[in-house]
This record gives structure tokens, C-alpha cells and sequence, in this order.
């Protein structure tokens, strides 16, 4: 593996072996930290209503798309930025982590066209406007939960150095493994939910409209990257 932890000299201390971290590792959970800490503000901002909603079966449609898609892409970058930080070089990390904020930010953008949805008479169109409520929601939980999963996983890489060698028996033979899970039941249950009410409102309120495509192809696109369980695992030479 390129990624390894280095025991320093016995010269530089007798009471025990010490372990240095890659930097580009330390750098790589400060910038997981610092994006985790600018989404969390980007997270809390957005203007509700202002955006008149004329086509709502399409405007929703095209929402719900958007939001499976960086749901998908988010996972395929945390996917990618372990797989690089077990086998990648430091150039290789920099870019999966370019990645993931890439996908992030896409969410926020959802989450940012949800938020500005507004409905012409909304008393007199609850089940559009139960769907909204339900669209933001879904969206800011998995924003949420991907956010603190970034800051999870970069406060394990910025702690892992100091871990080592207050606990050197976390040693695993040659690696010290760090394992993520990113649960799915954090986000495929809201995604079911909001999907299923989608379905709802079409045959309740517009059975003539042809949405030949649907929104997911047989619900496969709501159960996510065998990935959803990822780890990663640093090697240590002695």
C-alpha cells in the first residue's frame, strides 16, 4: 500500500516506538474537516419559496431525479476516496476527495431548487404540499447525514497519528483499520418514503399523465452501492 504509518528511530525515544502518519493523510482529514465545517453553514442557508411551481408532476419528477442521482454519486465518491487512500498515491486522494465535494455540493444544489418551491394556493393543495414538505426533508437528512459522515471520517484521519501511539495494541499485525459505515437506512428508507408518495400522487391526482420514465428503474437506483458498509485500512511499518 502507498499509505503507511513510519517508526521513527529508537534514538528518538526509549519508551516506545513512534508511528508518523503520510501527510498527505493529515492533510486529507483537515480538508475533510474543513468541508465538512463549510457544508454544515451552506446546509443552514437556502431561501424558501420564490420559485412558482407551473408543471408540478414534472417539476417534482425532475427534483426527485436529481436527488437520486447525487444521492448515488455521493457514495460512489466515498466509495472512490477509500479505495484511494488504501492503494492511491497522494495525487490520486486529492482528486477523490475533489470528487466528493463535487457530489456534496450537488445535493446542496437540490437542496437549494427544493427550498425554492412555492405553490400558487397551497390551502387548497395539501397532498403537493405534503410532498414538498416531504422532498425537503429527505433531501436535508441525507445532506445531513453525509456531512457528518465526511466530518466523521476526517476526525478519524486527523486523530489516527495521535491513536497510534497512545494505543499501539489498535495495531492490527502491520494496519491500523479505520472503518466507516455509511447506513443505508439512513437514507434509502427517506428515499422509499418520498418515491412512494411520488407514485401516490400520480395515480391520485393525475392518472392521464404518461411518465413512461419512471423515477427509479424497479426501486434499484434507492438501494445504493454494495459499498453502503466501507472501510479502509492504513499500514504501519515496523
Amino acid at each position: 500500500m502507498n499509505s503507511s504509518f513510519k517508526r521513527s528511530s529508537m534514538a528518538d525515544t526509549e519508551e516506545k516506538p513512534k508511528y508518523k502518519m503520510p501527510q498527505h493523510l493529515k492533510s486529507t482529514g483537515k480538508l475533510l474537516l474543513k468541508a465538512a465545517s463549510e457544508g454544515e453553514r451552506t446546509f443552514l442557508k437556502g431561501q424558501i419559496g420564490g420559485r412558482i411551481i407551473d408543471d408540478f408532476v414534472n417539476e417534482i419528477h425532475f427534483a426527485i431525479r436529481r436527488l437520486l442521482e447525487s444521492h448515488e454519486n455521493i457514495l460512489a465518491a466515498y466509495s472512490k476516496l477509500f479505495d484511494q487512500i488504501n492503494h492511491g498515491s497522494p495525487t490520486d486522494v486529492y482528486r477523490a476527495i475533489g470528487r466528493l465535494d463535487g457530489a456534496i455540493a450537488g445535493l446542496e444544489d437540490v437542496n437549494k431548487l427544493a427550498l425554492s418551491y412555492e405553490l400558487k394556493y397551497p390551502a387548497r393543495q395539501g397532498f403537493e404540499q405534503s410532498g414538498i414538505e416531504l422532498l425537503r426533508a429527505t433531501i436535508a437528512s441525507i445532506l445531513k447525514y453525509s456531512i457528518e459522515f465526511e466530518k466523521n471520517l476526517g476526525q478519524q484521519l486527523v486523530d489516527a497519528e495521535r491513536s497510534v501511539n497512545e494505543h499501539p495494541e489498535s495495531l492490527q499485525g502491520r494496519t491500523l483499520p479505520i472503518t466507516m459505515n455509511f447506513d443505508g437506512t439512513q437514507t434509502n428508507d427517506k428515499l422509499g418514503a418520498l418515491i412512494n408518495w411520488f407514485q401516490s400522487y400520480k395515480c391520485a391526482s393525475v392518472p392521464h399523465v404518461d411518465m413512461s420514465e419512471p423515477v427509479v428503474r424497479n426501486n434499484e437506483s434507492i438501494d445504493p452501492l454494495d459499498a453502503a458498509v466501507v472501510g479502509f485500512v492504513m499500514g504501519s511499518h515496523r
